[in-house]
């Protein structure tokens, strides 16, 4: 029982020292912008929702083989937005879109928990 209060000690002071670490770390935002900028396949999640949606044959097998093994650009994906053959109101959302200001489901997912 006496042994208790040194394995609680010892964890409050990893703890505190956990926290003091975090503390020191900082995102680089300009390397994730610089990352997001350079990967707009990350919008093919979001096209492929849409195309889903609207009832598009095959959305899946049509995005694989825009994106497989290959490092897409803004302007090979609004190219191929623009292609589509989908409303116009679903075609300029997808337009809208960055790689920045996509964030999927993600805010509803982390307000579950």
């Amino acid at each position: 029982m006496r042994n208790q209060g040194v394995g609680l000690a010892y964890s409050l002071i990893a703890y505190k020292n956990t926290l003091m670490g975090l503390d020191k770390i900082k995102p680089n935002l300009e390397k994730i912008n610089a990352e997001l900028e350079d990967h707009w396949e990350v919008l093919a999640e979001a096209i492929q929702v849409v195309l889903r949606k609207v009832g598009y044959p095959k959305p899946y097998e049509k995005l694989k083989e825009l994106t497989r093994g290959q490092t897409m650009d803004k302007k090979s994906i609004r190219d191929f937005i623009s292609s589509l053959d989908i409303p116009k109101t679903e075609k300029e959302k997808l337009l809208k879109l960055t790689p920045s200001t996509y964030v999927g489901l993600s805010a509803k997912l982390t307000s579950l928990i």
